[in-house]
């Protein structure tokens, strides 16, 4: 027998570690699969609630009115919190878990989000000290650039993630009927 051929009893152990590994994740975490059905139901409402959010602040930065346009971008910035937290904290790290090979997605997902926060954060500061027509165009532009991030997480999560996962990817809807 050659040196690398399992034997005996540690042989066996071998073949169980490999046979469990094998096994399917979620059937080993049954609370991750519920904690991602859970967070994959909300997190299509939250990406409503934050589209809506948007056309609201551009609308209060057009008027101009520097208040109104400060509220609004703190108003905003809470909900993207929210929304970021969620996916930092809850969804990303349970996908993890159950599919580790998208860490290296789930990581520039997340450099995003700190981008994301950073360019709002400057934006926030800007509001009531230029005019108006500039910030106005800047938050247009962080809007697309919201969107565009929203659609590499769920094109992320919808080709790489094994289709139990990607019934459960907000967005998607090759999996399952909601």
């Amino acid at each position: 027998m050659s040196a690398h051929t399992p034997s005996g009893e540690a042989g066996c152990n071998r073949a169980r570690m490999l046979l469990t590994r094998m096994m399917t994740r979620s059937e080993d975490q049954p609370g991750l699969r519920l904690r991602l059905a859970h967070v994959s139901r909300r997190l299509p409402i939250q990406h409503e609630f934050l589209n809506a959010l948007l056309a609201t602040t551009s609308r209060a930065l057009e008027r101009m009115e520097a208040v109104e346009a400060q509220e609004a971008l703190l108003g905003f910035r809470g909900a993207l919190d929210a929304h970021f937290q969620l996916e930092e904290e809850v969804y990303f790290p349970a996908l993890h878990s159950l599919q580790p090979d998208l860490e290296v997605e789930i990581e520039e997902l997340v450099r995003e989000h700190h981008a994301l926060r950073d360019r709002l954060l400057v934006l926030e500061g800007r509001a009531g000290r230029e005019p108006g027509p500039a910030v106005a165009q800047e938050f247009v532009e962080l809007s697309h650039a919201l969107r565009q991030h929203e659609s590499r997480e769920q094109q992320a999560f919808a080709s790489e993630a094994p289709s139990e996962i990607r019934s459960q990817v907000p967005g998607d809807r090759s999996g399952s009927s909601g």
